[in-house]
């Protein structure tokens, strides 16, 4: 579908986006870079020729430069310079004819290129701009280039012809060709580009509907500036030897890096932006770091769906200290998706989010993560998040993760929400080893509490309608505590919870919660399957409890499947309780479920409607089966036991001697004193003959037989072996060998 754009109206809008984020001036220059580029000499800001080519240029007052000439073939033009850099308030216009498609500029020198004025072409021309020792767009930085612009510190580029045109290598005449560009290669290492520009109000380097890409060694946004309109934003930093692929397509160029074997960084810092409308966003390296109130985003002001930002980082993303990584759609068109591929995401520091989220009638977008190793969200400092949001009528979009470990600690979260007529959206989570879900955070002096959430909710002063979403985790090992929660409620008196699915192998829910709770409606079901254990602990509480007092709605379901259900001290519940309406189901299917009644409540009770149902198939234990119920308070020994009648003075002692192998109480372990029973290794055999023999000698010693005495106490011999004795073993010595009368003897 065509786009009109008003180009105009557009700058004005991203720049409402951009707020105060590039008023402030640049405080230093990264010392990352100048360590990197200590060796290349830094000069007046000048543009002379190599004398290659044909290339012409003219100034009247040193400060306004204007090329011709060069060395055109077809619809490619080339020129070639001994340094290229534009002065502060300055320019540089090339007078190309309008056949010129491509416009190939290099730089042979030992210089940087420093660009603080204006560049301009002619026409709809692209413009490649290729210094192998680096490039650096000041304040005053822009550009009016109709076609694309592609600035790089590449050593060549490569021609589909098997041509190249190359910055590296003077000494060689350059083949030139008609054909088209179809890569850049790097064969040193390569120099940095960094971006300040601030210019076109605000709006730094900008291009409308065409490829605005950056590609050399690290990157540093310090401040600056990057917008497209329509078109895409291409940021990649590799390492040498690389090749980069240039893909033609109708917005411009699309770069390939499936030959890339290393990449190196890209740093945003000091409140940059890349921005786009309706537009592609694209970064690829090894780490890719937001930082210092930076923001990288893409609105949708069209009725076509929005494009895409790709962040892809062989190491890590890191978005923190308040940036953020956003779509929204302001249109009946969707928001643009986001898809990061990693294999560390963490966002943490002041308020940072990634998030796509609709304001209009366009759907949200679709926010995908891949991390092969871990997604961490540290609500720490602020509203720390990934999420998917509806603020209107359209429909929030899908919040996916594939990783091995997902953390959300001190309020970070994850969620697709709804606070209007639109529907909430999935929230899908697949942790091969674990997830990890705990604490609380403070954001705008409200607790935050860590977790998962699919909600309906009320903030903006009207009924939110639209149905929460739902939510569905598969993991080995969940652990959900401190305050923690998983939540597909709603706030509506209207829209719907949404349902929980969670497949693991094992759970624990340590002051935990996992809600499908509604303030009106229908509440939400539960479905728990699990491999090895449930583990409730601490107050936790697995709820889908409908209405509140005086509010109808019917209580959710609750269905569990695990072999092992253990409720610790204290206060647990699994509750689809209701007050109007009639309370929920709750079917329990496991081998073995400990503490019911004492610490686990199972309830699915109503207080005007009907009650619900609680079906427990145990195939094993009985919930009290085996239990020994002890006393509440703790028995005085000294009340209990009579003083020695005999002795005044001296009192009797009490030992607690154990429970035959179990802990004196549930809550004490076993000691490591407790009495160990080994049995005595029998004797040996002995021959019928020797033992019938011993049996006659002890006839002929006796004729009487000796009476059998009863044994009245066991002791240890000196092999550790249980030996039953005749005597009293509680009573000394002395004891044993004398009679105790049974009056007190006089004093």
């Amino acid at each position: 579908m065509p786009i009109s754009i008003n180009l105009k109206s557009r700058i004005s809008f991203l720049k409402k986006f951009q707020g105060e984020k590039i008023s402030s001036p640049l405080c230093f220059i990264s010392a990352v870079f100048l360590g990197c580029v200590a060796t290349t000499s830094l000069v007046q800001a000048q543009i002379t020729s190599d004398g290659t080519l044909s290339t012409n240029i003219t100034t009247s007052n040193n400060l306004d430069f204007t090329i011709t000439n060069g060395k055109q073939l077809g619809g490619n033009l080339f020129h070639s310079f001994q340094q290229f850099s534009v002065p502060n308030g300055g320019s540089v216009s090339f007078a190309n004819g309008l056949d010129v498609r491509n416009i190939f500029n290099r730089v042979t020198g030992n210089s940087i290129s420093e660009i603080n004025g204006l560049i301009q072409t002619n026409g709809s021309a692209n413009l490649f701009l290729l210094n192998p020792n680096g490039i650096i767009f000041g304040r005053n930085a822009q550009l009016k280039v109709g076609g694309s612009f592609i600035a790089s510190t590449a050593s060549q580029i490569n021609f589909d012809d098997g041509s190249i045109f190359s910055a590296s290598d003077r000494q060689t005449e350059p083949l030139l060709t008609v054909s088209i560009p179809i890569g850049l290669q790097f064969r040193e290492p390569p120099g940095n580009i960094v971006n300040r520009s601030i210019a076109n109000q605000g709006n730094g380097l900008l291009l409308s509907g065409t490829t605005l890409a950056l590609v050399g060694g690290d990157l540093f946004l310090e401040g600056g500036v990057l917008t497209t309109i329509g078109g895409r934003v291409e940021l990649g930093s590799v390492a040498a030897p690389a090749y980069v692929s240039l893909i033609p397509i109708n917005a411009g160029w699309q770069l390939g890096y499936e030959s890339v074997q290393k990449f190196q960084d890209i740093h945003l810092s000091e409140k940059a932006v890349v921005q786009t409308a309706f537009g592609d966003i694209v970064l690829q390296a090894r780490q890719i770091v937001l930082s210092g109130n930076s923001d990288i985003f893409s609105v949708n002001l069209s009725e076509a769906p929005g494009r895409r930002i790709t962040v892809k980082a062989s190491e890590s993303v890191e978005i923190t200290e308040d940036s953020n990584l956003f779509t929204r759609s302001r249109s009946t068109g969707a928001a643009a998706d986001i898809i990061i591929e990693t294999k560390q995401l963490l966002v943490r520091d002041n308020g940072s989010f990634i998030e796509t989220s609709t304001e209009s009638d366009g759907r949200g977008g679709n926010l995908t993560i891949n991390a092969t190793e871990s997604v961490e969200v540290d609500g720490r400092g602020g509203f720390n998040r990934l999420s998917t949001q509806t603020f209107a009528n359209g429909d929030a979009g899908t919040l996916n993760i594939t990783t091995k470990s997902l953390i959300l600690r001190n309020g970070g979260r994850l969620s697709s929400s709804t606070e209007s007529f639109g529907n909430g959206g999935q929230v899908i989570i697949n942790a091969i080893e674990s997830i990890e879900v705990s604490g609380q955070g403070i954001s705008f002096n409200e607790v935050k509490k860590s977790g998962v959430f699919a909600e309906t909710r009320q903030t903006r002063g009207t009924e939110a309608k639209g149905n929460g979403g739902d939510i569905t985790i598969n993991t080995e090992r969940l652990v959900v505590r401190d305050g923690a929660e998983i939540s597909a409620s709603s706030e509506s008196s209207i829209g719907k919870g949404g349902e929980i699915r969670i497949q693991v192998g094992s759970f624990t829910l340590e002051n935990g919660t996992i809600s499908a709770e509604t303030v009106s409606t229908q509440g939400g079901n539960i479905t728990l399957t699990i491999d090895d254990r449930l583990n409730l602990r601490n107050s936790s509480k697995i709820s889908t409890t409908a209405g509140t007092e005086g509010a109808g709605g019917d209580g959710g379901n609750i269905t569990i499947n695990a072999p092992f259900i253990i409720a610790f001290p204290k206060d647990n519940q699994i509750t689809a309780n209701a007050f109007l309406g009639n309370g929920g189901n709750i079917n329990i299917d496991t081998n073995f479920i400990f503490g019911v009644p004492d610490f686990l409540e199972i309830s699915a009770s109503s207080q005007f409607g009907l009650a619900g149902t609680v079906a427990i198939n145990s195939a094993g234990l009985e919930p009290s089966r085996g239990l020994v119920k002890l006393p509440e308070n703790v028995v005085d020994p000294s009340e209990q036991i009579a003083q020695n009648p005999c002795r005044k003075g001296r009192g009797s002692k009490f030992v607690i001697t154990g429970r035959g192998g179990l802990p004196p109480s549930l809550s004490e372990d076993l000691s490591s004193e407790a009495t160990q029973v080994r049995l005595v290794e029998p004797a040996p055999m002995e021959s019928r003959e020797t033992g019938e023999q011993r049996s006659r000698e002890a006839e002929e010693k006796t004729s009487t037989p000796k009476p059998i005495i009863p044994a009245r106490g066991w002791i240890f011999n000196d092999k550790g072996e249980v030996v039953l004795v005749a005597y009293d073993t509680t009573k000394s010595e002395v004891q044993r060998h004398r009679h105790t009368p049974t009056q007190c003897s006089a004093p």
